[in-house]
């Protein structure tokens, strides 16, 4: 069961736009305009680079709060490497059999993301995505009110 690709690394950030600048400048690369997610509370930027920042708006939801749990906690860094995958149910299994399990899966339309802790995967935040050909958290992300349309969430896994 291979990865079909890196699909993205996600920098978590406190200031957006100072941490849009700066990586700009240092990788010489554009990013696109910074969203403002209400729906899952968060501001959000990509690059065609395969770098996102993402930064938690001060609101009631749950991806505001498990982001900013995480810059309390590990401080501004790498909050995600994501893997694209053909077969999101093979790869799930190909990782269980490997005693890899999810922490939590997120859903966005038709795409799906599964997170697991970087404490089973020597220190990574790996996410495995399924998704079609437009990436669902960019249509999201590029669409305003669109995250509770999709029926965007974040689930913890069985037995966790």
């Amino acid at each position: 069961m291979p990865i079909g690709k890196l699909d993205r690394v996600a920098v978590a950030v406190r200031d957006i736009d100072k941490a849009r600048d700066f990586f700009g400048d240092l990788f010489g690369i554009t990013f696109d305009p910074v969203i403002d997610d209400h729906g899952a509370g968060v501001r959000v930027v990509y690059s065609l680079a395969g770098i996102e920042l993402i930064a938690p708006m001060p609101v009631d939801k749950p991806f505001a709060h498990a982001l900013t749990g995480f810059l309390d906690e590990h401080g501004e860094g790498i909050n995600v490497v994501a893997f694209a995958v053909d077969d999101f149910d093979a790869a799930l299994e190909h990782f269980a059999a490997r005693g890899v399990r999810p922490t939590a899966f997120v859903t966005a339309g038709p795409g799906r993301e599964a997170l697991f802790s970087p404490a089973d995967t020597f220190g990574v935040p790996i996410v495995l995505n399924a998704c079609p050909a437009v990436h669902p958290m960019t249509t999201a992300a590029l669409n305003p009110g669109t995250t509770e349309a999709l029926g965007a969430r974040l689930e913890p896994a069985a037995g966790v």
